[in-house]
């Protein structure tokens, strides 16, 4: 895209879902949420959640929905998420509020949804993608489908897809254009494509799938577990790494060493099929909630596992709220490890910065030491200018400072005269002397400098809150422990200070600790993304119009930027844009890597790509 007049770019962080799984028994980690999962949610949604009316819609951030229904005489809360690390759906009971202005995704649905009646739950294939139907407002009859909310739950590629009856896409939580996906586009007005299907697998659900494992396997009497694990996964649609593994669990008599080869039992082949794919189909769930061994939720399952102790798994009377508790948590904890871990990040880099600095001071004392050594050398040198000849490297005198009057070596500069010689000693002697009680000094208070920050660390590990992190890092910045200009770029080495060379560009400092910089003119602008900003800053431009260019200073470290910096760096961007005056101004974002200069463009012009927008009001 090119950036009239001044364009940024921002990447938006991309995310990856791990599927976590259980290596051993008594150990649990993370629980994905997989195409099974999805569909015992989609199973308890049915029971639940059709013929309800939709009465209240919220969109607390880019990638999540809230969806309140009234079914069945009771308020129920749907959380639709397409964060790419916890993408999932599933009723909730944490009403979370709306943003200060609804985006614009947030206001289609409104438009399409509110006070209409769900129609249909359902799960594509045994895909991770969940379809929801919703009929006309101010009309009972169920049977006729307006519009169908869409949620693909894939990873970094979550999105949430409003689609009309003829199949157009009306919105999208994430418009992926062109430049991110030449196949697959999701924006308003295009038809809407299914995310393409795994081919030449088989169907887990299928009647001949237990037949068709069973022949895979032929007259095999054991095989390795990881290799079925792998079998399994790439054999069948919708297995995910997680489920193929509770299936080997459930197919291998128990050994000592997983790792190894492990008995099969083939005529056990077609029960395990049944228990699993076979309750799924009759919608004969028994979900649990699994924990860690501090009894934290990880994760919620349709059925007990075998991969993981039956002492960390708790019964559950609904898979929903069962997710729901286990994701409260967890996406917490992620949050605050993403706080916590920044924050970390800036005090131990400080720390590392000034225990470089009292290695430096402790060498400039031992050489202090030395001052009267050098002021000697120099006296020396001088006393046999009429012996020294030009370009020796070395002269052997005599010290007279001795009593016994040895001999000594000096070194000498060859590209310095005699003279000059026993000036460079002296001026070694002047300012070893000199600096012995400054560096003393300076000691002194970067030691002091030293131990706060270790102490901030210790004290950071006990913090249990972002509340508490946010305070510990307003009172490090108040005490200059760490500073708001500090963020040097890693990537180039460049100053945590820029000088701006006489351009006008304007610099804020937000409460997470970061720099935001704004261009105010065009050759500012210029200036700002070809000599300031390095490859993996933030870079921002109003979208189809003329504005600054907005960088925001990363620490090469753009995953971590947190949305709030974002929202207002773009909020500054539409500020200073022609759009100043509207009420809702759409801002584009990317890598400022992505952004370039094309050839004979006017002052602030710019082109850039695999950028990501934002809707802000000035």
């Amino acid at each position: 895209m090119t950036a009239p007049e001044n364009q940024p770019v921002q990447e938006a962080p991309t995310d990856h879902q791990a599927a976590a799984e259980g290596k051993a028994k008594g150990k649990s980690a993370r629980i994905p949420y997989d195409s099974l999962t999805l569909c015992a949610v989609a199973a308890e949604l049915r029971r639940l959640l059709v013929g309800g009316q939709i009465q209240d819609i919220r969109q607390p951030n880019q990638n999540e929905v809230l969806l309140g229904i009234r079914s069945q005489n009771r308020n129920l809360l749907l959380a639709l998420s397409a964060d790419a690390q916890f993408a999932r759906v599933h009723l909730t009971t944490t009403r979370r509020p709306n943003a200060p202005v609804p985006p614009n995704f947030c206001m289609i649905l409104r438009k399409h949804l509110e006070d209409g009646w769900i129609r249909a739950v359902r799960q594509r294939d045994f895909d991770r993608i969940l379809e929801i139907e919703v009929g006309a407002r101010d009309q009972e009859d169920i049977e006729t489908p307006i519009v169908t909310l869409i949620a693909e739950l894939m990873g970094k590629h979550s999105n949430l897809i409003l689609i009309s009856a003829e199949g157009k896409i009306l919105d999208s939580a994430r418009r992926i254009t062109h430049r991110i996906n030449r196949v697959r586009e999701t924006l308003p007005g295009l038809v809407y494509q299914s995310p393409p299907a795994q081919e030449g697998r088989v169907d887990p659900f299928a009647a001949d799938a237990a037949a068709f494992l069973a022949k895979e396997l032929g007259s095999q009497t054991d095989i390795a577990a990881p290799e079925l694990t792998r079998l399994l996964s790439d054999s069948y649609s919708g297995l995910s790494p997680f489920l193929a593994a509770e299936l080997t669990a459930r197919l291998t008599l128990p050994a000592g060493d997983t790792s190894g080869a492990v008995p099969i039992l083939p005529a056990h082949i077609a029960s395990v099929w049944d228990a699993v794919f076979g309750a799924a189909a009759r919608e004969e769930f028994a979900p649990v909630l699994v924990s860690d061994e501090r009894g934290l939720p990880v994760g919620a399952y349709p059925f007990p596992l075998k991969q993981i102790s039956e002492a960390l798994q708790q019964s559950a009377e609904s898979l929903n709220f069962a997710l729901d508790d286990a994701f409260t948590g967890t996406v917490e904890r992620a949050g605050m490890q993403a706080v916590t871990g920044e924050l970390r990040g800036r005090i131990a880099g400080e720390l590392k910065r000034a225990e470089r600095q009292l290695q430096s001071i402790a060498h400039t004392l031992a050489e202090s030491e030395r001052a009267e050594e050098h002021k000697q050398a120099g006296e020396l040198v001088l006393a046999n200018l009429w012996r020294i000849e030009p370009g020796v490297e070395s002269v052997i005198v005599q010290d007279y400072y001795l009593p016994e009057m040895p001999d000594r070596i000096l070194t000498l500069n060859p590209r310095l005269s005699p003279q000059e010689n026993a000036d460079a000693f002296f001026a070694r002697y002047r300012k070893a002397r000199d600096s012995r009680e400054k560096e003393t000094e300076r000691g002194g208070v970067i030691g002091g400098k030293v131990v706060r920050l270790r102490n901030a660390l210790t004290e950071l590990d006990r913090l249990g809150t972002k509340e508490a992190v946010a305070s510990l890092r307003t009172q490090l910045l108040a005490t200059g422990l760490l500073r708001v200009n500090d963020d040097a770029h890693p990537d180039d080495g460049k100053s945590g200070v820029p000088d701006f060379e006489g351009h006008k560009i304007k610099r804020f400092s937000t409460p997470e600790g970061y720099e935001i910089f704004v261009g105010e003119t065009a050759t500012a602008n210029d200036f700002l993304t070809t000599r300031v900003a390095s490859p993996n800053d933030l870079w921002l431009h109003v979208r189809a119009a003329a504005s600054s260019h907005v960088v925001i200073r990363t620490q090469g470290k753009p995953d971590r930027v947190p949305r709030t910096v974002l929202q207002r760096a773009a909020e500054l961007c539409a500020q200073h844009s022609a759009q100043k005056h509207s009420s809702l101004v759409s801002v584009d974002y990317t890598l400022k890597k992505y952004v370039r200069k094309p050839r004979a463009a006017a002052a602030g012009g710019a082109d850039y790509q695999k950028e990501s927008t934002i809707d802000v009001t000035p």
